[in-house]
């Protein structure tokens, strides 16, 4: 038995020696890079798929008992998608990445999949913070290959703040649990109603819960392509099965969800930058993944998770499609897109078949899964049932927009000489983008496929008359309303206000307090204590040491004026030189470690794949 986290990692590790020049030398370097490229997610896939419920990996780490892997039915229903997708992902992208691009692609799906199959805490918290730095060093490769390369960094730095955040919170839920309720680390339920708070906070900033999600929209569409497709995947999926894992049957995770769904298809009729629509459309679709999993029935869980799958398929599909796109045509903008379909035939049908998909248009996957999910909020809540289904209309409002208007339409842009040099994209794109569409495709015609590999036995009819009849009605609504106001749906260049908007007003106005009060009172407060303080030691010096008790009171000043003058000796004689002889050790060792501060990305990469070597032999060591 391979771990597959451990496939992926092995490959990043192999990759890195790439980055030594000396290594290119060789002749076949080139070969067995692209060799190496291509065999990780293959083999990866290959062993998931040979792995049976039950296995597991013990080990010991200071008299810690460790689960390094625990596979069942839902760790293997996650690792299936994760490395299918990751395989098509890597294809996709085989050609337009460089070489440190691959090393932490790898670290990323890696620590996704080590998150996935984790059996224990202290395992799922080490995978899951480097699942939070990987995407952050993608999203700063990147910012040379973007227009605002400034925008592209910062962005990098609000998704590393946010996701150490809530890996704090994690922690700090871990550390209780470990403390107050359980005295293990192994993953269960938790016990205590502090260690659950702070989990699901930490679990809810990768999950984008509500008003936890900015960045999301704020990274997502900043970097290159290929670099969002990979994000599009893992981070908030990754979340998702977290909460199957610990939280099923949380009635708050019902009512989020249904806000998520809401809010996040709200947000994204509003945009035009085409990445960023698909982006609150993660959050949209995440939403009736969680809604599923707080509803807590064998069912609405298996919808929740299969809504996961099919997720992966059709949203990956759009991000490439909407990739593609900016790949041929250079435009980031529905306003500048359209016409395409007359160029790009291939990337046309792709993404209408996945725009059909998470429309939950039946005959495609996402019909499946969204209707086990709304049936189940049908019998059981009836407000969240009502938001799902009206997030549902606005899902088919957003991809018709969005294929439409950037694929469809006959537009001026068709007109200009460049026009004429748009093709089809090459074929390591083209591939995956079939493959997926055939596999949404598949999934609607024959639920079967997946009913199989889901964590509970439960039937479920899907083409049941009544649900084919309500979800006819409500795409048909959605599409009128399309039809009949097009030119209110059009892309228009715009500023959407999200909550980042607030938590930025916020953040000013607590400068400005600073700045205005606070420093006014400052100074206010030094200004007295300077008046003060020279008329003290006039007024209250203690002329006697054996004053009687009447004159120290009269006096008291004194004592404190001596005892401070006291306490500075003391505080400059004995704390002082104790703090700067401590404080030599680190300085010491930092001017020996600041040798290690190249500034080249390689070798910060190089360091943390050390580390990660000496991690995992440790693990399998002890």
């Amino acid at each position: 038995m391979i771990h597959p986290a451990l496939v992926y990692l092995t490959g990043a590790i192999s990759l890195s020696l790439f980055e030594i020049r000396k290594f290119w030398r060789l002749r076949f370097a080139q070969n067995l890079q692209r060799f190496v490229i291509i065999f990780t997610p293959l083999l990866a896939l290959i062993q998931t798929f040979l792995l049976k419920p039950q296995m597991s990996w013990f080990s010991h780490l200071l008299g810690f008992p460790l689960v390094f892997f625990y596979a069942d039915k839902l760790s293997l229903f996650m690792g299936y998608i994760f490395t299918l997708i990751g395989l098509l992902a890597i294809v996709y992208f085989l050609d337009n990445r460089e070489n440190k691009h691959f090393i932490f692609s790898f670290l990323y799906i890696g620590a996704s999949l080590g998150v996935v199959f984790a059996g224990d805490f202290l395992t799922f918290f080490i995978f899951w913070e480097i699942m939070a730095l990987a995407p952050t060093f993608l999203v700063w490769l990147d910012a040379q290959r973007t227009e605002q390369p400034q925008e592209c960094l910062k962005a990098g730095y609000r998704y590393l703040i946010y996701h150490l955040v809530g890996g704090l919170f994690l922690l700090a839920g871990i550390v209780v649990e470990y403390i107050s309720g359980s005295g293990t680390f192994l993953v269960n339920t938790l016990t205590t109603r502090l260690s659950f708070s702070l989990v699901l906070l930490g679990i809810g900033v990768n999950a984008a819960f509500i008003p936890l999600h900015i960045w999301l929209p704020d990274t997502y569409p900043k970097p290159y392509f290929t670099t969002s497709i990979l994000m599009s995947v893992y981070t908030t999926k990754t979340a998702v099965y977290v909460l199957a894992r610990i939280f099923p049957g949380v009635n708050f995770l019902v009512y989020m969800g249904a806000l998520m769904a809401i809010y996040g298809v709200t947000l994204a009729l509003l945009q035009s930058n085409p990445r960023k629509l698909l982006s609150y459309h993660i959050i949209s679709q995440v939403g009736y993944m969680v809604a599923g999993i707080g509803i807590g029935t064998a069912l609405s869980i298996n919808g929740g998770m299969a809504h996961l799958f099919n997720n992966i398929l059709y949203k990956t599909l759009l991000f490439m499609c909407a990739g593609s796109a900016i790949y041929i045509t250079g435009k980031n903008d529905l306003t500048e897109l359209g016409g395409l379909f007359k160029k790009m035939p291939v990337t046309t049908i792709c993404c209408i078949i996945a725009a059909l998909s998470i429309s939950g248009v039946p005959g495609f996957n996402g019909y499946i899964s969204k209707g086990m999910v709304i049936s189940e909020a049908h019998h059981h809540y009836r407000i969240p049932f009502l938001i799902l289904e009206i997030a549902s209309v606005g899902t088919l409002l957003s991809f018709l927009k969005f294929t439409y208007f950037g694929f469809l339409r006959e537009t001026m842009q068709t007109d200009f000489g460049g026009f004429r040099q748009i093709r089809e994209v090459p074929w390591n794109m083209s591939l995956p983008m079939c493959i997926i569409a055939l596999l949404c495709v598949l999934g609607g015609l024959y639920p079967q496929l997946l009913s199989g590999i889901l964590p509970y036995p439960v039937e479920y009819h899907a083409y049941e008359f009544e649900h084919l009849k309500s979800t006819l009605g409500l795409l048909s609504i959605g599409a009128i309303m399309f039809i009949s106001a097009k030119e209110f749906f059009a892309p228009h260049k715009r500023r959407t206000f999200d909550f980042d908007y607030f938590y930025t007003n916020i953040a000013t106005g607590f400068i400005w307090f600073c700045k205005r009060i606070v420093a006014k009172i400052d100074t206010i407060y030094t200004n007295a204590i300077e008046k003060v303080i020279p008329y003290a030691k006039e007024e209250w010096a203690i002329i006697s040491e054996e004053g009687r008790v009447e004159d120290i009171v009269k006096d008291g000043g004194g004592l404190v004026v001596r005892g401070s003058k006291k306490m500075d000796i003391f505080e400059r004689n004995v704390i002082d030189n104790a703090v700067n002889r401590i404080a030599q050790i680190p300085m010491s060792i930092a001017s020996k470690v600041r040798k290690l501060q190249t500034g080249r990305v390689q070798n910060y990469a190089g360091i943390i794949l050390l580390l990660l070597v000496i991690l995992l032999l440790l693990f399998v060591i002890l």
